[in-house]
């Protein structure tokens, strides 16, 4: 009878016991999950962290243009304008994908603006038309754009490290 009474209570200790270590090593899978979603996420911001970094420093890297309405000098300054824009555009389209959808608005805009001026310039060029204004307003659109990729990579940075 007491070998009986100390066999039931080994069984309903081991029962115990054994639902204890179920219910911690459940609590610890979960643990590990989320700190491996959490490593991951750490991954993610920090990879998208160094290469928004990368290309901001290439394309800080550029002097500032001034327009200047000479002829000599307004050529050289167009073509400056519109390599320095096609290569931020590039960087544009690499880093796209790195930026949180409300930092790109403003880049998209302007981008939209400069491409319907593009398309009224070349347009203007067919008709044998000569507008000034509608070239120098692209050439500025043009730099704001690179300025407006500058200012938001660098505001995209500045949100990745307060993650």
């Amino acid at each position: 009878m007491i070998l009986d009474i100390l066999t039931l209570a080994s069984i309903v200790g081991v029962f115990i016991t054994g639902i204890f270590n179920y219910c911690v090593a459940n609590k610890s899978s979960r643990t590990l999950k989320q700190i491996e979603k959490q490593k991951q996420l750490n991954g993610i911001i920090e990879y998208r962290y160094i290469e928004l970094h990368k290309n901001l420093m290439i394309l800080s890297s550029n002097q500032p243009l001034s327009l200047r309405f000479e002829p000599e000098d307004y050529v050289n300054c167009s073509k400056a304008i519109t390599e320095r824009f096609n290569s931020a555009l590039n960087s544009y389209l690499v880093m796209k994908p790195l930026f949180d959808t409300e930092n790109t608005k403003g880049i998209d805009a302007l981008l939209e603006h400069e491409k319907h001026l593009s398309r009224l310039l070349i347009d203007a060029t067919y008709k044998h038309e000569e507008n000034i204004a509608m070239v120098s307003e692209a050439l500025d659109i043009r730099q704001q754009f690179c300025q407006q990729l500058i200012a938001s990579s660098q505001l995209q940075i500045k949100q990745l490290l307060q993650q």
